[in-house]
């Protein structure tokens, strides 16, 4: 066991899954260097429990992975589990690439299944990551590696007690959505929240969040909620990044006491706390009443913003009176034109 920092790593192991010659390959690991391995475990980690791709899920009863992983805590001197686990694979990779190769075929890569414990919690990392050819630097040999900043993996993270599985496991995709072959052919799971209970916790959550502005700009917040309203009726799949691009970007405030920088830095935080997931498919369905907006201008008059897009409605001030102003293509003609040329 190596410790390093508050963490330790009990155990590592790596394959080589090659469906193309249906083959799997336990990779020596006798000289790599254990603190290494366990940064980049955590690393990957660390993705699957916070990442921009992430979704919780629990295993089904019957799944192949979840058995062997339990076989693998109760004799942890035998590690021939987790070797069933890398056969599992193949078997589900070679069955796939034989329907769906010629349109999308699955690449070939390694599979890491790593035990470790990070500040007083124990863990199970299993990580598909595609195989990357890269030139050694000092005598300029073509290599085959796993990539640590910017590679292709699939993640499951596992909590364990004593020597049982969590209930609850986090899945990542370096992709923007969770593969299907990842999370419901190898795996044998299922997602703990669907698409219309993602779409209200994160829609109302990361209202809350904009309503710290409303405090102190109600014109800036309105901007920013028609913003995340926006992003919502027309985004077909929630992404982090994506969603605080849309909702702030490059927005100037209209108040100097509205600080862009930490509005991005909120909705972060409210992403990454895990009370939904980051990624799933937007349905708009339980949050249609939330996405409209009444505002009442006086005793007879309400104005309904269907879509939460306010920008083309304008404040403005003429002979000491307040006045609402809305681009319109129809409907002016009803009301009386107002001349506001100066007097």
């Amino acid at each position: 066991m190596v410790e390093a920092a508050e963490s330790t790593i009990e155990f590592y192991q790596i394959f080589e899954i090659s469906s193309d010659s249906n083959s799997v390959r336990k990779i020596d690991l006798d000289d790599a260097d254990a603190n290494d391995v366990l940064v980049f475990v955590k690393k990957l980690a660390n993705d699957a429990r916070y990442g921009a791709s992430q979704r919780q899920a629990t295993f089904l009863d019957n799944s192949a992975v979840k058995n062997n992983l339990i076989n693998s805590l109760i004799d942890k001197k035998d590690k021939s589990s987790i070797s069933k686990i890398a056969e599992h694979l193949l078997s589900c990779e070679v069955e796939y690439n034989s329907k769906h190769g010629n349109f999308n075929e699955i690449r070939k890569g390694s599979l890491l299944v790593s035990n470790f414990e990070n500040k007083g919690e124990n863990y199970i990392l299993i990580a598909k990551i595609d195989v990357e050819n890269f030139f050694e630097t000092e005598h300029l040999k073509l290599l085959k590696g796993l990539p640590l900043d910017k590679g292709v993996y699939k993640t499951c993270l596992v909590n364990v007690n004593v020597n049982e599985l969590g209930q609850e496991i986090y899945l990542s995709d370096t992709n923007s959505t969770i593969s299907k072959f990842w999370w419901n052919t190898f795996l044998e799971c299922e997602f703990i929240r669907d698409s219309q209970l993602n779409t209200d916790l994160a829609f109302s959550q990361l209202s809350s969040t904009l309503s710290q502005v409303n405090k102190v700009s109600p014109v800036d917040h309105a901007y920013l909620k028609g913003n995340l309203t926006s992003y919502f009726t027309t985004a077909t799949h929630f992404n982090p990044d994506e969603m605080i691009e849309r909702v702030v970007g490059n927005y100037e405030p209209e108040s100097k006491e509205v600080n862009t920088d930490k509005i991005k830095d909120d909705l972060k935080k409210t992403c990454s706390k895990g009370k939904f997931d980051t990624s799933f498919e937007i349905d708009i369905t339980p949050i249609k009443s939330k996405l409209k907006r009444t505002i009442k201008i006086d005793d007879d008059i309400e104005l309904k913003i269907k879509s939460g897009d306010v920008s083309k409605i304008y404040h403005f001030e003429h002979q000491k009176n307040n006045f609402i102003a809305i681009k319109a293509k129809s409907g002016y003609g009803n009301f009386k034109k107002l001349d506001v040329s100066d007097d």
